[in-house]
């Protein structure tokens, strides 16, 4: 998908669009470990190593969140999102607080939010903000943490939030700071 805005943020300076890696004549962009990242860019400017691991660690978490939490409510029909989910245990007590779904998917619901886990033991975890299942840079870290990843810093990824954000492939609930999936 082609994004309709330059790029411009500390370490990624591009004049045309992230394109995906899979489309004929763009160039790759490995990590420091040699994999692709599944970014490209059609541009002579520099591209900084950090800034492509960080946008990609977001998508990562990004597509991992969507996964784990589709699976989670597909075991509970009645539920269309987290805050059901959070109404079912607090409100009317029909689920309890921690649990575990016929779909494999742990849930956990704290303060303002949950935390869900798939049976390979990737976490996630959202916060209702203003209504909106929403995380921050900090869970996204706390996952790449649990993948024993190479690991941006939390200011990397607030920022390739935000620059996630102004493709449309997130959306900023709280601006610098609360990013949802979109949609949600």
């Amino acid at each position: 998908m082609r994004a309709n805005a330059s790029c411009s943020w500390p370490g990624l300076t591009c004049r045309t669009p992230l394109l995906p890696s899979d489309e004929p004549n763009a160039p790759s962009h490995r990590g420091r470990d040699g994999h692709d990242r599944g970014l490209s860019h059609e541009h002579t400017d520099h591209v900084d190593e950090n800034a492509e691991l960080a946008i990609e660690a977001v998508r990562r978490y990004a597509a991992a969140l969507e996964r784990i939490r589709s699976h989670l409510l597909d075991a509970y029909p009645a539920l269309d999102c987290v805050s059901d989910l959070m109404v079912a245990v607090r409100h009317t007590r029909t689920l309890p607080r921690e649990g575990k779904s016929s779909t494999g998917i742990e849930y956990s619901v704290h303060g303002a939010g949950c935390r869900m886990t798939d049976q390979q033991g990737r976490a996630v975890d959202v916060d209702l903000v203003d209504g909106i299942e929403a995380f921050d840079a900090w869970r996204i870290k706390w996952f790449l943490d649990e993948q024993s990843d190479a690991c941006p810093t939390v200011e990397e990824l607030r920022v390739a939030c935000s620059y996630l954000s102004s493709l449309n492939e997130l959306r900023e609930v709280r601006a610098g700071h609360w990013y949802a999936l979109p949609g949600r």
